[in-house]
């Protein structure tokens, strides 16, 4: 989350200066070295060993995936991993009552999801403020890294509502930003519109 800040405040020109853009990587450079052994002592990994606790991920999906509610996603490409995360499963492969229940939400998100590509949502990924930048690249790297070792689908469930919420908020803030670009618009438009009247008015007079 802090390196996805970092990146979607360093990229983003809207309303950010080089110099607070050079304030910012110094200052989360200084607390995320500050913080570093606190988070590998917390989690209790040693140091020099993080590296190979953040990639041997196998045995872990393995273990979930042994549920009753499990699915095995340790041989599926990362594109269907992280796709299988999302937005499993759907009603042709819900396996059980919950899972069809699930399949409701899994078909929602989906349908948003067509519709914010759909309505430019790739182009508003590069002109969004940093928000839009951080909220999206914290969204795409927690749902990697979580989609790898989530086989079980209870455990699935309860960690992509929380990561959804960040591409959710991505869409509602295009959909305003959206909404006030048109109102905005109009307001010039009706405001043109006045000008013309008044000046035809005056020259008739």
């Amino acid at each position: 989350m802090l390196i996805s800040a970092i990146i979607g405040f360093t990229f983003s020109n809207k309303g950010v200066t080089t110099g607070m853009k050079i304030g910012v990587i110094i200052i989360a450079a200084g607390a995320f070295a500050f913080i570093y052994q606190d988070v590998l002592a917390m989690v209790g990994i040693e140091q020099g060993e993080e590296i190979a606790s953040g990639l041997n991920l196998d045995h872990r999906a393995a273990e979930l995936a042994k549920a009753t509610s499990g699915i095995d996603i340790s041989s599926y490409s990362l594109p269907l991993q992280v796709f299988t995360f999302l937005y499993r499963p759907l009603f042709f492969d819900a396996p059980g009552m919950l899972g069809l229940i699930v399949s409701f939400e899994n078909v929602f998100l989906l349908a948003v999801t067509i519709m914010f590509f759909a309505k430019g949502g790739l182009k508003y990924l590069f002109t969004g403020d940093f928000t839009v930048k951080t909220a999206f690249l914290s969204f795409i790297t927690v749902s990697i890294a979580l989609a790898q070792i989530s086989g079980n689908l209870g455990i699935a469930i309860r960690q992509k509502s929380q990561v959804m919420l960040l591409f959710l908020f991505v869409i509602v803030k295009m959909l305003d930003d959206k909404k006030m670009k048109a109102a905005y618009a109009a307001w010039k438009e009706k405001q043109r519109k006045a000008r013309m009247r008044a000046r035809m008015e005056s020259m008739m007079n």
